[in-house]
């Protein structure tokens, strides 16, 4: 639209600039004038050409590329969605394409709503530096149940479903939707639907208490198993106290498998 609206005045002003140069031609041509009339009208003519050329930029634009600046200096994970909280008014530049540089942002990090300052390049030239007034969502994907949970449960992916959730406006510890949940356990009740609290899970352990473990006692290359009762419960990688059934010595192991545990020795 631009464009075209450039072009029609392009087209007009050349129209006047001969008419005018018609119309003034026995006065200028005797007083010494019309180079000059000449001049001023042919800077007017390519001011207009220059004008007809440029691009407009968009306030969407302009904060798709913040949003993508912002969540590189925040290492932010989910989609980041801002909106200006006052009217954009658009600024011409002299090419489609630009470069957009942070250069204050919130030094707390990302909130509801925040001020961030930046500066517009494009083709090489400076279009602009403004402060803006934002209002900021961090969209996750945390993790639901679908139906009734009983507390001590595995969870697997079939008992939930997954909400995106704005934790910029809502900052309970929810469970991500990146956590494995065959890794978890309900701590307590849970009555669907509702959005998985970390005070709902416990991680679910690979080994409980009381329970007879695969002992695998490892040197090098040599390796011997045994059972043993395990004392204590406890998730993959977790150190356990366990005792030997036919001694009845105590040791400690680590949780690598279900039902098994490794000693160095």
């Amino acid at each position: 639209m631009i464009r075209r609206v450039g072009i029609l005045i392009l087209g007009l002003a050349a129209a006047a600039h001969a008419q005018l140069a018609g119309l003034l031609e026995p006065v200028l041509s005797t007083n010494g004038l019309a180079q000059a009339s000449s001049a001023g009208l042919d800077r007017v003519v390519r001011r207009l050409q220059v004008e007809a050329g440029r691009h407009a930029l968009d306030g969407e634009a302009l904060l798709r590329e913040i949003e993508k600046e912002l969540g590189a200096r925040f290492g932010v994970t989910g989609e980041l969605k801002l909106t200006l909280v006052r009217p954009w008014t658009g600024v011409q530049m002299p090419a489609d394409d630009f470069n957009v540089t942070v250069t204050d942002a919130p030094p707390d990090g990302l909130a509801s709503s925040f001020i961030v300052r930046v500066k517009v390049v494009s083709a090489a030239e400076t279009v602009g530096e403004w402060s803006l007034a934002v209002r900021a969502q961090l969209l996750q994907e945390m993790w639901a149940a679908t139906g009734r949970l009983e507390r001590g449960q595995s969870l697997d992916r079939s008992a939930l479903t997954v909400q995106k959730v704005d934790v910029l406006r809502d900052r309970q510890p929810f469970i991500s939707a990146e956590v494995d949940p065959a890794t978890l356990e309900t701590a307590q009740p849970i009555t669907a639907p509702r959005l998985l609290l970390r005070r709902d899970v416990a991680e679910r352990p690979l080994v409980r208490k009381g329970q007879m473990v695969e002992v695998v006692a490892r040197n090098g290359l040599l390796a011997i198993s045994m059972k043993a009762l395990a004392l204590e419960a406890g998730p993959a990688g977790a150190l356990i106290r366990l005792r030997n059934l036919e001694s009845h010595k105590e040791f400690s192991g680590q949780i690598t498998h279900e039902s098994t545990v490794q000693v160095q020795f």
